[in-house]
């Protein structure tokens, strides 16, 4: 009985993340968008963003798009610093 409700659990956990997906990924791609040019890397960040999401997913207090859009600020931030460090590195 324990793995029918560990697997019923798991169930809705993925379906309130494809809610979650298909209600977002749109705006944060977009987003990030706005920042990146090469679309290869975009790709990367949103899927890092919806890789944590899923991490932190709370089923009964999914994440909205606010906090999507804070961490894919968070990634752009990251990645800012780690180009600036490999440049003075470089120097």
């Amino acid at each position: 009985m324990c793995a029918a409700g560990g697997e019923v659990a798991h169930a809705e956990r993925v379906g309130v993340f494809n809610e979650i997906f298909v209600a977002h990924w749109g705006a944060v791609r977009h987003h990030v968008e706005c920042v990146l040019d090469d679309d290869d890397e975009v790709s990367d960040l949103v899927s890092e963003v919806f890789s944590l999401a899923w991490v932190k997913l709370d089923v009964l207090r999914p994440l909205g798009l606010i906090w999507l859009l804070r961490t894919a600020d968070n990634k752009l931030k990251d990645r800012d610093r780690t180009l600036r460090a490999a440049r003075q590195i470089s120097l």
